[in-house]
Order: C-alpha cells, then sequence, then structure tokens
C-alpha cells in the first residue's frame, strides 16, 4: 500500500511538467486555420461571404455537442471532401482550440448586437 502511495505521489509531482505540452495556442490555432482553412471555410467570428459547401468554423463551434477532443478527432481522421492536410500533434490541437473559441466570441458580438 505504502509502494501504491509513492507511486500515486510521483506520479501526480508529474503533472505541472506535463501541463504546458498539452496547452494549446488560440493564436496559433487561427493563424494555422487562416493559412490552411480559410480558402474554404469562413474562419472568423463574423460573418463573410462565401460560396463553398465547407461549414463556417463559427457554427462548428456552435454545434451542439462540439467539443474541443472532438474536432482534434475529426482533424485526425481523414476524409473524401477536405483536402489532406498534415497538421502535427501541436497544430491540431491549436486549431481545434480556436475554434472553440469562437464560441465565446460568437456569444460576446451577439450579446452586443442584442444591446443596440
Amino acid at each position: 500500500m505504502a509502494r501504491l502511495g509513492g507511486i500515486m505521489v510521483m506520479a501526480i509531482s508529474l503533472v505541472p511538467f506535463l501541463e504546458p505540452a498539452m496547452a494549446q495556442d488560440i493564436a496559433a490555432g487561427e493563424y494555422v486555420a487562416r493559412t490552411s482553412c480559410s480558402s474554404c471555410h469562413e474562419i472568423g467570428a463574423r460573418p463573410t461571404p462565401s460560396f463553398t459547401v465547407a461549414p463556417p468554423f463559427r457554427g462548428i463551434a456552435r454545434t451542439r455537442g462540439m467539443t474541443q477532443t472532438s474536432i482534434e478527432v475529426f482533424l485526425k481522421t481523414p476524409h473524401e471532401i477536405m483536402p489532406n492536410y498534415v497538421l502535427n500533434e501541436n497544430q491540431i490541437r491549436d486549431v481545434a482550440a480556436y475554434i472553440i473559441d469562437l464560441r465565446t466570441k460568437f456569444r460576446t458580438s451577439q450579446t452586443k448586437l442584442k444591446r443596440r
């Protein structure tokens, strides 16, 4: 039992070192989205005219039940319609965080519109 306690203490002490590797960078995700995704998707919080069938990122963000994890899984899975971009794990995590962050930005812009 004492051995198990020691292992748990050691595992918990490593958590702070793992966190930076798991952190996402929303600004980096926006950059990847603008350079790799904007030819097919509307990527910003504000709507812009689009003539493609690709859903806008703000719509993806507002989809009921959408999570960062589900976006990451989607981006790791090949799809017939999407170009086969090769993104590394950090880029996938960052793009997913950027998309989810649009949900908050959309709510903020909607609140401002209602106040006018």
